[in-house]
């Protein structure tokens, strides 16, 4: 029973991972995707259209949760921009993707820790520990996306 537990919580993990990791994929295989259609207009296929449509849902449902926190106010919202240009994303739902993704992430890792049953250990630390890190991985991922 543990190990179905485990399993399915790895799976649903892994969906979430690769869900945010096409949500945020860089632009630059989007442009050299265009131009590859350009050189040779036989090679879109529906698959694309399909990873496209799916992008898209994710990244909606992401600007949706991110406004369920409440705004940001004055030199906090124009710091907020600053970085996300600077870490390539310019469009205006970039920030309330960050924000759903800092909603989302701390109870997906709380989650997967009573799931698991980490929290045996120490429940106060290791839930207070999977809050903190999931509130804090976006911010150090798109520190390190305006260092690249």
């Amino acid at each position: 029973m543990l190990w179905l537990v485990t399993v399915v919580t790895f799976l649903m993990s892994a969906v979430v991972v690769i869900a945010l990791f096409y949500a945020f994929s860089p632009a630059e295989t989007q442009v050299a995707g265009r131009l590859s259609r350009m050189i040779e207009p036989q090679a879109v296929v529906e698959e694309d259209k399909f990873a496209v449509k799916q992008k898209e849902r994710v990244g909606n449902w992401l600007v949706s949760l991110g406004k369920l926190l409440p705004a940001s106010s004055g030199t906090q919202r124009t710091r907020a921009q600053l970085m996300m240009m600077r870490a390539g994303f310019r469009s205006q739902d970039a920030i309330q993707v960050v924000r759903g993704v800092k909603l989302l992430l701390p109870i997906v890792l709380v989650s997967l820790v009573l799931i698991t049953g980490i929290y045996h250990y120490s429940p106060t630390f290791i839930i207070l520990g999977a809050l903190g890190v999931g509130f804090i991985l976006p911010e150090f991922w798109l520190n390190l996306r305006i260092k690249a």
